[in-house]
């Protein structure tokens, strides 16, 4: 409380704020927790009529010439109440400082304002809707009470269903902004539910955002009927109910019925190098459908080492190098690169796209085509249904 008379108040005067109805603090005499010595240390607290008197100390005035702030602890309720409508000041047996109303605080910040715990913020994305693809999944949560480590709270996501990554006590976490929980986070997949702790303090105001990798499941069905379905809670002292995350995670996209275009490229063999680069353009690509992936496949004609992928303009992340058995096996074909999802605005040049791979410690060719790397690109469309 922030105090300034109209006229000083001198040591045989108290003051008498009342109207503090609600706290669940008992009759007691309440220790005053800031240095000021204007008051005497403690300050005798009444829980029915919600009053608090404050004894000026002896040799000591409560000054009119600027303000003397207060602060003590009080036991919020048990359960959620507005704040108090009237909490009045008053000098009993001053005849120049008239019982008055306080100012008081907004919404959360009001005196003994409880609401119900939740997440003021709660939302959910996912950068990936192809079949067995890796999916970084991103979750904003900024609750309206403090969840912190002396308070033993926990968040947990329930929820995320069809995910094919393992069962795991040390899943990596990434904290895009905000601070206060640990790196690693348990995973379930049966139960799709994750759970983090938090080893610090997720306060009111930033929240937190932090981000995941899992891999997406192989059915879409089960991704589309679970969409929306994902929840969020926090366990501990200060416990919030389930409320389900906006946004869409593990959600994919069926490639089944999709259309194909399919290319082909190929180095010739050369005795002067051990490296290429060899590129082809796919041609008579739809525009304006939900999902454009792509797929390379290695023929293991070569020790090929050193894998780059790219396409139009985009270096390619996720590529598997092959392993040293991948040579002189003519009908075996790595896949140096699973579906990956497209930005559509790089296939948006003439219904065009071209692509390209490039490899190190390439050898001479046993499979009596001319070529010593052979790749196999294959770009799949979203089916026409699933245009947006």
């Amino acid at each position: 409380m922030s105090l300034r008379p109209p006229v000083s108040v001198s040591a045989d005067h108290v003051i008498v704020v009342s109207g503090l109805t609600g706290a669940t603090t008992p009759d007691a005499m309440l220790r005053l927790l800031n240095s000021s010595s204007v008051f005497r240390p403690r300050a005798r607290w009444s829980a029915d009529t919600g009053t608090l008197t404050l004894a000026v100390a002896s040799g000591h005035t409560l000054s009119s010439a600027h303000t003397t702030t207060v602060t003590f602890d009080l036991a919020n309720p048990h359960y959620p109440q507005e704040s108090p409508a009237l909490i009045t000041v008053s000098v009993p047996g001053h005849m120049d400082i008239d019982k008055c109303a306080m100012d008081s605080g907004t919404n959360e910040a009001a005196p003994l304002e409880v609401v119900s715990p939740r997440f003021t913020v709660r939302t959910v994305q996912h950068n990936s809707t192809i079949m067995g693809g890796a999916n970084l999944i991103t979750v904003s949560l900024r609750p309206n009470v403090v969840l912190s480590k002396t308070r033993k709270s926990v968040l947990r996501l329930e929820g995320l269903f069809g995910s094919r990554t393992a069962d795991s006590l040390s899943l990596p976490l990434t904290i895009v902004h905000g601070q206060g929980l640990a790196l690693k986070a348990s995973w379930r997949q049966s139960t799709g539910s994750l759970r983090v702790e938090v080893i610090g303090k997720i306060d009111v105001t930033t929240g937190i955002c932090f981000s995941f990798v899992l891999h997406n499941g192989y059915t879409a069905v089960a991704q589309q009927i679970n969409a929306n379905a994902t929840h969020v809670m926090a366990l501990g002292m200060v416990p919030i109910g389930a409320t389900s995350l906006i946004g869409n995670a593990l959600h994919i996209v069926d490639l089944n019925g999709a259309q194909e275009i399919i290319g082909v490229c190929t180095c010739p063999s050369s005795a002067d190098s051990t490296s290429c680069v060899c590129s082809t353009t796919l041609m008579g690509i739809e525009e304006g459908r939900s999902l454009y992936a792509l797929k390379v496949e290695l023929q293991c004609n070569s020790h090929a080492t050193n894998l780059t992928i790219s396409a139009g303009a985009s270096v390619l992340a996720g590529i598997v190098q092959p392993p040293t058995s991948c040579h002189d096996q003519c009908q075996t074909y790595h896949t140096a690169l699973s579906w990956t999802q497209l930005d559509p605005k790089l296939l948006l040049n003439s219904n065009s796209i071209e692509v390209d791979i490039a490899g190190d410690g390439l050898q001479t060719d046993y499979c009596g085509a001319g070529h010593m790397l052979k790749a196999v690109f294959t770009l799949r469309i979203a089916a026409a249904e699933a245009l947006v």
